[in-house]
């Protein structure tokens, strides 16, 4: 399996640029909303040499889309539910991690606590470091029917959360 990974990541790395704009060309035009969300962020993460997009999700589709526009970036995905986290670990480029704290009154509050989550995750597996930037695409309000809010965001402050388990 060591060899076949070292095979893998030696021969991917080699056509992830070509791919990227190929997959653009690829996706026939108009793309729906929640496409162009996923192009957008894909891009953003491009350009600010972000090495992680954080994609709070509850079925998933997002984070597929993702890993098919955006093959060289972690997508991390957080979901309370754990067969939407077990399906996605099929898909390369996804760490699905499942939250299990209890949810909060407000949207945002909630939102704010599982990026909090998914980033100190990234700190304590050295995915990302301190003044790293990284891409966060999520839903701007509980009634969005897909994430349709991007911002780039930089590991501000060095995340500890000592009740961090694995998804794994």
């Amino acid at each position: 399996m060591k060899i076949l990974d070292s095979i893998c990541k030696s021969v991917e790395s080699i056509a992830m640029e070509k791919d990227f704009w190929r997959v653009l060309d690829e996706i026939k035009m108009p793309a729906n909303a929640a496409e162009a969300c996923c192009l957008a962020c894909a891009l953003a993460a491009k350009q600010t040499v972000s090495k992680v997009i954080v994609a709070p999700t509850v079925t998933g589709s997002t984070a597929r889309h993702l890993a098919r526009v955006a093959p060289e970036v972690v997508i991390l995905t957080i979901s309370s539910n754990p067969f939407t986290a077990r399906k996605l670990q099929l898909y390369r480029g996804i760490i699905p991690l499942i939250y299990t704290d209890k949810a909060r009154s407000k949207f945002e509050d909630e939102v704010n606590t599982r990026v909090a989550y998914a980033v100190s995750y990234c700190v304590k597996h050295n995915i990302l470091k301190y003044k790293q930037t990284y891409v966060l695409l999520r839903r701007s309000t509980i009634y969005s029917g897909f994430p349709d809010q991007i911002s780039v965001r930089t590991v501000s402050s060095k995340f500890h959360m000592s009740d961090i388990t694995d998804s794994k």
